[in-house]
């Protein structure tokens, strides 16, 4: 490349510097007659190289202008960095020279892997849907280009002869950086206040790519009439220059022509240098086959304007009345194409922030408008994405909303074929209420005993004896959560809390808030995918699932029910089996399955006597597949958790730690302490430490893990440095998290509540999630910290006064 390097500006707002002058390539394959030898038009390539101009656009429509660049490209090794090569997709045409157009996802992806292959390279800088369909939602077809950025296919996205709405919509979706449009002084059309395709993309820091800058050859001022086309040009079907509009429209170009002249440049460098003068973001790529004509268009480059004379050029633009189309009428159907608004995307801008309407089969954005509502906002957050139609002619006519409403708050109409009767239901009108025997819906779960009301009621008798019940007389168990309640916060005030993080780090996994899973045994009892169902709901916050050696599924299973390229993290509870053999290969099976953190079960020697469980008989066709534990019944009744848990080893001691670290090179948790004495034998050990009961299964009046977690502050605080103490017992608010975080914690366990939301599959689990996660949020900002890192015990009352409340008050 021995040209100098051209002015540049940058892309879009989010774009690389390109020239400001680009090139067209489409007429060396097509549509302006017929093409050149190949010889000649590598040796025009050659050319245009050589003059330092980098910016390449081409299409696949554009004939074989693909299959030509790369075949240049295998003749230029190199050259193809030194460009920015633009290329489009959607315009289709079939064996008999029928043309369609298809802005669908599927064949934007077909499309982009055929230009790939036919150019030759790995990677095309701008990619722009050539044309848009007219029904696929240009969110569909956003999103495809997104996922194209993000295979590393492209690297800029684009959007060509769309709509101002389509190109708002689409932004939504993905960063739209360039559009490419028609403009010249015969096509102003995008600065029109009607179209306002110009005034969207400059709010939304879009480039402008001018295709046709010279009137599609006519300011070039060598053609002179229709008959100066040869065969197989375009134009001679173009409405434009027709034989009866020609005449017409050569009179801008005489005028054109007449101010070059005082310029001493010709009406085409002219025209350039004007379009190039309306602002960093035009970007004009004409196209030529003449080597002569491409010195010329770069000489527009030298063209200085000044306002007086822009002013005139744009004067003789608008005073001239450009008699034709710019296309066919068949194709002029695609030109500022809009696209139908899907109920599927709709329905998801329904809240305060983003909220759309359907309003007489129009699609509005009211969330700007809302707050202002002289109705109040509350009518329209209640039809929040969904059609409001009903509610808004009871009061106003259709025309309040174009005469209010600016024009960019049109998304576009609605697709009828896609309305569903789910979606056609009227909001409701009233909270619905919990009702005896029926699971009711999952919005109407506000916190995480209403999922444990609503299991009581609707899983069976056994399940919700196995689930709930506890040692004895469950003084433990219901102390696990009592004991929250005698904890008082201290709160600090005047603290900026607009922006709280409840992302941390458990055990070496990055983590959405500072909870996890507890592992509980049997979660298919209360739905069929049982913890599969647990591990795709714990993914969209990345909550940490911990597995049960009595799990209702394989863990292969259950970590198969997430991508793998989630990474999402999995902790696995180990039950030490009397047949140490058979612990050893499930250790290394699960190793092996990228699993690095072991809960080594330490407080069930002996299974508890859990009376409510025992009361039930159970299903002897119920099995733990890893552990191979069965359940069944005898004299003493149908207890599964004393039943299953015959193969556990009840000598396994501290001294064993030694095997068990022979066999797991990971992180190990000893589950289940239960004094500030084994907690600090674990520590000098380096063992991490879970601070829990077994939910008050095994002994009751074994102390409130939240107890334990006091005394460890009270005696050996110092191993809240060496180790992660985690703790797990009646934990069911996200102040509960807070108190434990508060007292030097790393995160808290929950078993019973996941199981409970499981009940409603992984929606369910989801919704648990979210609504800990939002009471934590509100918990910290009130408390006033900001991050997990910032949790310390002074914001709870003396450690000291709260050991003792604990041990001397007495229930009421």
């Amino acid at each position: 490349m021995s040209g100098a390097k051209l002015a540049q500006a940058k892309l879009g707002k989010n774009g690389p510097l390109v020239d400001r002058l680009g090139y067209g390539t489409m007429g060396l394959s097509a549509f302006y007659g017929k093409p050149k030898p190949d010889n000649e038009r590598f040796a025009f390539l050659d050319k245009l190289y050589a003059t330092g101009s980098t910016f390449w656009d081409t299409a696949d429509m554009y004939m074989d202008s693909e299959d030509l660049l790369g075949n240049w490209f295998k003749q230029n090794p190199g050259a193809r960095e030194k460009l920015f090569l633009a290329t489009k997709f959607a315009n289709k045409m079939d064996a008999d020279g029928n043309r369609s157009v298809d802005s669908s996802p599927e064949y934007c992806k077909q499309a982009c892997d055929k230009s790939l292959k036919r150019l030759g390279v790995k990677q095309i800088d701008l990619y722009y849907a050539h044309r848009l369909d007219g029904k696929t939602p240009v969110e569909k077809t956003a999103e495809a280009l997104g996922q194209l950025k993000k295979e590393g296919k492209v690297k800029y996205i684009g959007l060509s002869e769309c709509s101002a709405e389509s190109l708002r919509r689409a932004c939504k979706v993905e960063h739209i950086d360039a559009i490419q449009m028609e403009y010249s002084p015969f096509s102003l059309d995008i600065e029109s206040d009607q179209i306002g395709v110009l005034k969207a993309a400059r709010e939304l820091g879009v480039a402008i790519v001018c295709y046709s800058p010279i009137g599609r050859g006519m300011l070039g001022g060598t053609i002179r009439s229709p008959d100066d086309f040869e065969d197989g040009d375009f134009r001679k079907f173009a409405p434009r220059f027709s034989k009866e509009n020609f005449p017409k429209n050569i009179k801008l170009v005489d005028h054109i022509t007449k101010i070059a002249k005082k310029k001493n440049c010709t009406a085409s460098q002219l025209t350039l240098a004007w379009i190039l003068a309306q602002g960093d973001d035009f970007f004009p790529i004409p196209g030529t086959t003449s080597l002569e004509r491409l010195d010329e268009n770069l000489g527009s480059l030298k063209v200085e304007l000044t306002k007086e004379e822009e002013q005139e050029i744009r004067k003789a633009c608008e005073d001239a009345e450009p008699a034709g189309g710019r296309y066919p009428e068949g194709f002029a159907k695609a030109l500022f194409a809009d696209t139908p608004a899907f109920v599927e995307e709709i329905e998801k801008h329904n809240t305060i922030e983003d909220c759309w309407l359907v309003i007489n089969d129009e699609v509005w954005d009211l969330s700007a408008f809302a707050p202002d509502h002289p109705g109040g906002g509350e009518i329209i957050y209640k039809h929040a994405g969904r059609d409001a139609s009903t509610s808004y002619n009871g009061i106003h006519a259709q025309s309040v909303l174009s005469s209010n409403l600016d024009p960019s708050k049109f998304i576009g109409t609605l697709d009828k074929r896609s309305v569903t009767d789910e979606w056609s239901k009227p909001p409701p009108s009233t909270t619905p209420e919990l009702k005896l025997h029926e699971k009711p819906p999952l919005e109407t779960i506000i916190n995480s005993q209403d999922f444990e009301d609503v299991a009581q009621r609707t899983v069976t008798k056994k399940t919700w004896a196995f689930y709930s019940s506890a040692d004895t007389d469950c003084l433990t168990r219901d102390r696990n959560r009592e004991f929250f309640g005698r904890m008082w916060f201290r709160p600090r005030l005047l603290r900026d809390v607009k922006k709280v993080n409840t992302s941390t780090t458990i055990l070496g996994h990055a983590a959405g808030a500072p909870f996890f899973v507890s592992p509980a045994a049997m979660a298919k009892l209360v739905h069929p995918d049982g913890e599969r169902a647990m591990a795709r709901g714990c993914v969209p916050n990345r909550i940490p699932q911990g597995i049960s050696s009595n799990a209702s599924f394989p863990i292969e299973e259950i970590v198969s029910a997430v991508p793998k390229d989630k990474n999402h993290p999995f902790f696995f509870q180990l039950y030490v089996n009397k047949d140490r053999s058979k612990s050893e290969a499930l250790l290394k099976h699960v190793r092996a399955l990228g699993v690095d953190v072991c809960f080594a079960t330490i407080d069930a020697p002996q299974a508890g006597k859990r009376e409510a469980d025992e009361r039930v008989k159970a299903d002897e066709g119920v099995a733990a597949p890893m552990s191979g534990a069965k359940a069944s019944n005898d004299k003493k009744g149908g207890g599964m958790g004393r039943l299953m848990g015959g193969y556990i080893d009840p000598s396994f001691v501290w001294a064993d730690m030694t095997w068990l670290r022979k066999h797991w090179p990971g992180k190990i948790v000893v589950k289940g302490v239960q004094s500030w004495q084994d907690a600090k034998m674990a520590t000098d050990l380096g063992i991490h430490v879970l601070l829990s009961n077994h939910g008050g299964r095994n002994l009751d009046t074994s102390p409130p893990a939240i107890m334990t977690l006091l005394e460890c502050q009270m005696n050996c605080p110092e191993i809240f440095s060496q180790i992660e103490v985690l703790v797990d017992g009646g934990i069911r608010r996200g102040s509960d998290i807070l108190k434990c975080l508060c007292l030097g914690a790393t995160a808290v366990g929950l078993g019973r509540p996941f199981l409970y939301a499981t009940n409603y599959g992984q929606e369910g689990v989801e919704h648990l999630i979210e609504i800990l996660k939002s009471e934590l949020e509100t918990a910290m900002a009130l408390v006033g910290v900001t991050s997990i890192d910032q949790c310390q015990p002074g914001l709870l009352a003396r450690l000291l006064h709260q050991i003792e409340t604990l041990l001397t008050c007495t229930d009421t």
